[in-house]
């Protein structure tokens, strides 16, 4: 198996990102940008917001 580069690796080293079907590919390492991983902002409000709705 190939090390993963780019934004893969960084943000499945951060829990940014739970993986993706592309994984599964024998020959993918990585790449530069993802629309599935989320801003570490953005999910915390997103967190945060769910959390609001529970409390309610």
């Amino acid at each position: 198996m190939r090390e993963l580069r780019g934004i893969c690796k960084r943000a499945l080293e951060h829990n940014l990102c739970l993986g993706c079907n592309k994984l599964e590919l024998p020959n993918f390492v990585g790449q530069e940008k993802c629309n599935l991983v989320k801003d570490p902002r953005q999910r915390c409000k997103e967190i945060l917001g769910i959390q609001e709705k529970i409390e309610l």
